[in-house]
C-alpha cells in the first residue's frame, strides 16, 4: 500500500503489485490517474506523483483547492468532482510539469500491451487556444495527433476534436426523396405506436399545468420491459419516470446539467484549440451544477402535495421526487411544474399532436 484514504469508516488506497498500481481495483497508467468512489457517492482520485513533486493540488469545478495525501511517491484525495484538475508541486510550491500519461499499446508478443509514452518531439503549440489552463491558469496549451495538453503543469484536455474529410457518395441505389420521406415516416410512426402500447401497463407521469403537449422521447428496457420513460413538454421541460426505484442526489445534478448546457457556436480556431474550449465549456457547465442552489418545492400529484428536492442554477431548475412507487426527476428552465398527472392511455396522450 502507497497510500490510503479513510472516509465514512471505508478505506481506500493506491496500491501497487507485480501486475502494476491500482486504486480500487483500476490500473493506474504511468502518471496516469484512476477515479473511484466511496458508497456514499464522494469521488476519489489518485496515482503517482511526477518525478520531483511532492504535493498534489486538485481543484474541482467549483474552484475549491485542496493538497491531495501524499505518501511513497503516490497521491490520494477526495473531491466532488469526478474530474479535478491537478497540479504537482514541489515542497516550496514551484509547479511540476507532468508528463503525459502512457498509454497502451500493442507489444512485441501477441495478447501483450506495453505502457508507452508519447515522445516529448511530439508535441506542438497550440497558438489559438482561447481559455486558461483550469489547473495552473496558463494559457500555453501544446498538442500532438489525439490529445492536448498544459506545457506548463502538464494538465490534459479530456475532450479531443478532429476535423474528418468529406465522406464519400453511398454506394446504392438512389431513392427518390419523396419515397425515402414516406418509408421514414411510416417505420417512424409504426415504431412509435408499438412503444406506446407497451408503455399501457407502465407508471408514467406528465406535468399537469404545461401548456406544452408532451409526447414520447424515449425509454429504457429492463427484461424486455419499460422501466426510465422520457417525456419532454416542448424544448423547455422534461420529466423522467422510473418505475420500482427511488431517486438520488446525481439523478438531479445530471438532469440540471442537461438545462444548463447551451449550444454556442464553436470559435473558428483550430482543432486542439477547439478541444480547449470544449473543455472549459463542460467545466463551466459543471460548475453551474456544483454551486446551484438547493431547495424544496412540493408537486400536487393525485390530489396529494409530494415534496421534491430542487437544484436551481440562473433559470434552470431541476426537481427529484418519489411517488406511486416511482422516482419522478423534472428538469426544466423558467416556471415550476405545479401538478402532475398520471398518463392513462399513452398511444392517445403522448403522440406529440
Amino acid at each position: 500500500m502507497l497510500v490510503a484514504l479513510t472516509h465514512g469508516g471505508d478505506t481506500l488506497a493506491v496500491t501497487r503489485d507485480a501486475q502494476g498500481v491500482w486504486l480500487d481495483g483500476n490500473g493506474v497508467a504511468p502518471c496516469g490517474r484512476a477515479v473511484t468512489t466511496f458508497r456514499d457517492g464522494t469521488w476519489v482520485i489518485g496515482g503517482l506523483l511526477p518525478d520531483g513533486a511532492e504535493r498534489a493540488v486538485v481543484r474541482d469545478v467549483a474552484g475549491f483547492e485542496s493538497d491531495a495525501t501524499c505518501s511513497a511517491g503516490a497521491w490520494l484525495a477526495t473531491s466532488s468532482d469526478a474530474q479535478p484538475a491537478v497540479r504537482f508541486e514541489t515542497a516550496d510550491g514551484r509547479i511540476v510539469t507532468a508528463p503525459p500519461p502512457a498509454q497502451l499499446r500493442p507489444g512485441a508478443a501477441p495478447d501483450h500491451f506495453d505502457y508507452v509514452t508519447p515522445p516529448a518531439t511530439a508535441w506542438v503549440p497550440v497558438e489559438d487556444a482561447l481559455d486558461p489552463c483550469p489547473a495552473c491558469d496558463r494559457i500555453a496549451w501544446v498538442s500532438a495527433s489525439d490529445s492536448v495538453r498544459c506545457a506548463r503543469c502538464g494538465h490534459e484536455a479530456t475532450r479531443w476534436v478532429a476535423y474528418a474529410s468529406p465522406a464519400a457518395p453511398a454506394d446504392r441505389e438512389l431513392v427518390e426523396p419523396s419515397e425515402a420521406a414516406a418509408s421514414e415516416d411510416w417505420a417512424r410512426r409504426t415504431s412509435l405506436r408499438l412503444t406506446l402500447e407497451e408503455l399501457r401497463d407502465a407508471t408514467v407521469f406528465v406535468v399537469a399545468d404545461s401548456t406544452r403537449q408532451p409526447r414520447l422521447a424515449g425509454r429504457s428496457l429492463s427484461n424486455g420491459r419499460p422501466t426510465a420513460v422520457f417525456i419532454p413538454h416542448g424544448d423547455r421541460m422534461t420529466i423522467k419516470t422510473t418505475g420500482d426505484a427511488v431517486p438520488d442526489g446525481l439523478e438531479g445534478r445530471q438532469a440540471l446539467q442537461t438545462m444548463v448546457q447551451e449550444a454556442e457556436p464553436w470559435p473558428e480556431v483550430s482543432a486542439p484549440a477547439v478541444s480547449v474550449w470544449l473543455d472549459a465549456q463542460d467545466r463551466a457547465t459543471r460548475h453551474a451544477v456544483a454551486t446551484a442552489e438547493r431547495f424544496t418545492h412540493d408537486v400536487e400529484v393525485e390530489r396529494v402535495a409530494v415534496p421534491f428536492a430542487g437544484l436551481r442554477s440562473g433559470t434552470s431548475w431541476s426537481l427529484v421526487g418519489h411517488t406511486a412507487g416511482a422516482s419522478v426527476v423534472i428538469s426544466g428552465r423558467g416556471h415550476l411544474p405545479r401538478r402532475l398527472r398520471r398518463v392513462v392511455d399513452p398511444a392517445y396522450e403522448l403522440v406529440g399532436r
